[in-house]
């Protein structure tokens, strides 16, 4: 029995031929699912719930997994080493063919939680929108974000021109971050103290709160240049090399913001 849990939960361990000893936790309490699960987020590492779910999939079992959310812990451990202000970097539209690509930088307040928020690429553009709206009226968030243009990114390269982005959204923020940490891997020559957090997206609350910031100031711009652009459909696909686009690729031909050093569109204008 394990003496931090309520009541009928026992705890069993499974020894497997590898030799890992991994633990599952036999939830049988009376109480809603979504309780145990909360116990377990509470109490143990991220790599015990994932031998759990394991086991009771070699089990046989019938089970939902839970849905880890992004929360302040990573924020947390590098405020505890003195970096009191901190901000998370994402980026959004490094893959389209065509359009800017789009950072943000988000410093959110230590006691900062929210059910919802979560890596912008698990939540529908409705989702999006609304918490876009209720960070940005939110006045205990600091907010910006930054776009490296087509001729940035023909000009660089697609990652120095991510990288210009980042940097633009750290300084258009009101108040200069002690420590910034960004989706991915570290970055060269980056003007602030930072720290590359892979997958940091589903980590940490800053970066997620960044990643839908990043999507939704893209998508906006990508709405605008339909309006600009018709023929290409940059509604629908916000630029990326979707079947529908690469037809009216095709057809068209390359318009201004089409990224020219991208394969598929280069390769066009060779066979135009």
């Amino acid at each position: 029995r394990c003496g931090l849990l309520p009541e009928r939960i026992t705890c069993t361990s499974r020894v497997f031929s590898s030799g890992l000893n991994l633990i599952a936790i036999a939830c049988l309490m009376q109480t809603h699912c979504h309780t145990s699960v909360n116990y377990m987020l509470h109490y143990f590492t991220r790599t015990t719930l994932a031998a759990f779910f394991l086991v009771l999939t070699c089990a046989g079992a019938a089970i939902h997994y839970p849905a880890i959310m992004p929360d302040m812990a990573i924020e947390t451990r590098f405020r505890l080493a003195g970096h009191i202000c901190i901000a998370g970097i994402d980026e959004a539209g490094r893959g389209p063919l065509a359009g800017p690509v789009t950072a943000a930088a988000v410093i959110l307040p230590p006691d900062y939680s929210h059910p919802v928020l979560n890596d912008s690429k698990q939540l529908s553009a409705r989702q999006r929108e609304l918490l876009y709206e209720e960070m940005s009226s939110d006045s205990r968030l600091l907010i910006a974000s930054a776009s490296a243009t087509v001729g940035e990114i023909d000009r660089h390269n697609i990652l120095r021109a991510t990288h210009l982005a980042m940097e633009r959204a750290v300084r258009a923020l009101r108040e200069r971050p002690a420590f910034c940490l960004i989706d991915g891997l570290p970055v060269p020559r980056f003007p602030f103290p930072h720290e590359g957090v892979v997958k940091g997206d589903a980590l940490s609350l800053s970066i997620a709160a960044a990643s839908i910031i990043a999507k939704v100031e893209r998508d906006r711009s990508m709405m605008a240049a339909a309006a600009e652009f018709p023929l290409y459909a940059f509604e629908q696909h916000k630029g990326y090399g979707t079947a529908l686009h690469l037809e009216r690729l095709r057809l068209h031909g390359p318009c201004p913001l089409h990224r020219r050093s991208f394969a598929p569109v280069s390769q066009l204008m060779l066979d135009l």
